[in-house]
């Protein structure tokens, strides 16, 4: 839909990034993030700012915004993607694709933190929600 107007490109910084980060759900279209609040995710890449072409900024922006595309931002502006984007979906809400490294986020144990709160070592880690959704969007749609 919006070909070589729409890219990643690599970091602000030029360097492979490995930290965490938190990204806020925004709207309702994407199925993998119903439900969520912030999240905290892993972010481990060199590639993680979203560009838009200068030329038909305004129309993308505004093309995403009606059909809730932009569905997950980053909180500030941590590789200068624009419109602080960490995650974008499809007219549908089932195709996403996002920085973040939502997979490496399945168990507690994975959070820097997790030994600060040892009394969480056994709980999920919040990236294995977004799966979850998914897989209950599956559920949904064969029934």
């Amino acid at each position: 839909v919006f070909g070589r107007d729409l890219s990643i490109a690599p970091n602000s910084d030029g360097r492979f990034v490995d930290t965490w980060i938190k990204a806020t759900p925004n709207g309702n279209r994407c199925i993998w993030l119903k439900g969520l609040g912030t999240l905290d995710l892993p972010v481990r890449h060199s590639e993680g700012q979203v560009i838009i072409s200068a030329s038909r900024r305004t129309e993308i922006v505004g093309k995403m915004e009606r059909h809730g595309m932009m569905c997950l931002r980053y909180e500030g502006d941590t590789f200068q993607s624009e419109e602080r984007l960490a995650g974008i979906c499809d007219f549908s809400g089932r195709i996403f694709g996002l920085m973040p490294q939502p997979e490496t986020f399945l168990r507690w144990t994975s959070h820097p933190e997790w030994t600060s709160q040892t009394g969480r070592a056994t709980s999920p880690g919040q990236g294995l929600a977004l799966f979850e959704n998914a897989y209950q969007e599956v559920l949904r749609s064969k029934g």
